[in-house]
């Protein structure tokens, strides 16, 4: 916010949805769970979200350097699919494993949000309250400006590669 408040220099914000690509953390733990039969998640997996491929993210953020955009445009890097987090796991573990559907056990928030901080130490991070928060808002959004960026549609989670 206070650099979009500058006038003397242009800003403009990438605001990347969870991405999907190799070796990231989240990828790869991701493509360890859905192996499992059985997956334990937050309200049953029932939040929204849009993943974007890495490959996307990268050209778009290519595309942000090399074409002017104007001053405080904040684009929104997104997939070309939206899909609930036990949609997302279940069409990896299809994907990737070549695995049918799995079990979703749900997991109550209220159940969650006590062992926050013991998850946050064990997990580095990965699990935190303020992970739990980004869960619960969602990661979808307008994706005509990053289309714009692109040129074209960015993938839909089941053309992602890896």
């Amino acid at each position: 916010k206070a650099l979009l408040k500058l006038g003397n220099l242009t800003v403009n914000v990438a605001r990347p949805s969870v991405v999907f690509g190799r070796g990231g953390a989240s990828c790869e733990l991701f493509l360890k769970l859905v192996k499992l039969p059985l997956i334990g998640l937050p309200n049953g997996g029932q939040f929204e979200w849009q993943p974007v491929h890495v490959d996307d993210v990268g050209a778009g953020l290519v595309a942000m350097v090399e074409t002017p955009l104007p001053h405080g445009k904040i684009v929104n890097m997104v997939g070309g699919s939206r899909h609930t987090v036990a949609d997302y796991f279940r069409i990896l573990r299809q994907k990737f494993h070549g695995k049918q559907s799995f079990i979703v056990l749900p997991i109550p928030m209220g159940l969650i949000a006590p062992t926050l901080p013991l998850m946050n130490v064990l997990s580095n991070g990965f699990l935190s309250s303020g992970s739990m928060k980004l869960l619960q808002a969602g990661s979808c959004a307008d994706k005509r400006d990053f289309v714009a960026l692109l040129q074209r549609e960015p993938l839909a989670v089941a053309e992602f590669h890896y």
